[in-house]
């Protein structure tokens, strides 16, 4: 089962897409870190690049947390459009109005509605209430993800982007490290140990995920950039069989059907992504999660539009 949900137009539907487990094993919460009361935007201001303690599963990057006093592992998802949504099953909170209602794609209902009492949050320590001059639930939302918790006993719920775009994020998946600095001027301590593959300037936003444009085998294709998902490729027909027969794509026989893309190109630079569960749709896209993030150290700046993905040195 894949923890994601993602919210249609006018925020009418949510569609968790199919699931992956996390781990086979519950490795329990990280030990916290940041200084209760002060916020990772305050300890960035302070300390210029803040160490965010998280951990990978299976590709999906987790941080320790707590919602009033409840504690626990959320999930950084770039595909969130809220600053955190909640899992109301794990949080102990009052829910308000309802905001959104849909399904997952295993058949759970997924409702959102506002969370009305978040007095505490933390995130790996650092007090992380949207804004203290504001009431305390502002801006937050929250529905029953208790399904998941089979697969993350302690799921607290998404980091999403606007939490990210606070910060210029720097993601290393092995061994697992999430750096945070300024977003207007951090870029470049990120960037020391590394050097670059290709830079992306975003083109826009499809749903909540950012999308680049790319090329796989001479053929365009959106390619969103997603930290909650392992990667999935949806291809028309016309164009699965183009790009098996020129070699650009190799596939298994299924079920399930999966392909590893051979020339996935940004520009003139090739990429190399594991093997992608594959879709015949009415379109072709690509979703880049952690099957090509974990081959790099991805420098995420989504106030500036731009995900620099690098070569790490010390490899």
């Amino acid at each position: 089962m894949r923890a994601l949900w993602r919210l249609a137009a006018a925020g009418a539907v949510l569609a968790l897409q199919g699931c992956a487990a996390i781990g086979d094993q519950d490795p329990g919460p990280a030990a916290a870190s940041g200084p209760a009361g002060r916020s990772t935007a305050d300890a960035v201001r302070a300390q210029g690049v803040v160490d965010l303690p998280i951990e990978i599963h299976h590709g999906y990057v987790l941080v320790a947390g707590q919602v009033n006093g409840q504690p626990g592992r959320f999930m950084l998802d770039s595909g969130t459009p809220y600053r955190f949504f909640l899992n109301r099953n794990a949080v102990p909170l009052t829910v308000g109005p309802e905001l959104a209602r849909g399904r997952a794609g295993s058949g759970q209902a997924i409702v959102v509605h506002a969370a009305l009492d978040v007095a505490a949050l933390q995130l790996a320590g650092h007090a992380e209430l949207p804004d203290t001059d504001a009431p305390p639930a502002s801006g937050m939302q929250a529905a029953d993800f208790g399904f998941l918790q089979q697969l993350i006993p302690d799921f607290l719920g998404f980091v999403g982007a606007p939490w990210m775009a606070q910060h210029v994020l720097a993601l290393r998946y092995a061994p697992a490290q999430l750096l945070l600095a300024d977003a207007d001027t951090g870029a470049d301590r990120l960037q020391q140990g590394s050097e670059r593959v290709t830079l992306i300037h975003f083109a826009g936003q499809d749903g909540a995920l950012p999308y680049a444009l790319f090329q796989l085998g001479g053929i365009h294709l959106r390619a969103l950039f997603d930290t909650g998902n392992p990667g999935s490729l949806q291809l028309t027909a016309e164009a699965h069989a183009r790009l098996t027969q020129a070699g650009a794509l190799h596939c298994n026989a299924g079920p399930p059907v999966t392909c590893v893309p051979l020339a996935l190109h940004h520009g003139p630079h090739l990429l190399e992504s594991d093997a992608l569960p594959l879709t015949i749709g009415a379109d072709n896209r690509i979703v880049l999660g952690a099957g090509l993030l974990q081959r790099h150290v991805s420098v995420w700046n989504l106030r500036a539009g731009t995900l620099d993905l690098r070569r790490d040195n010390s490899r």
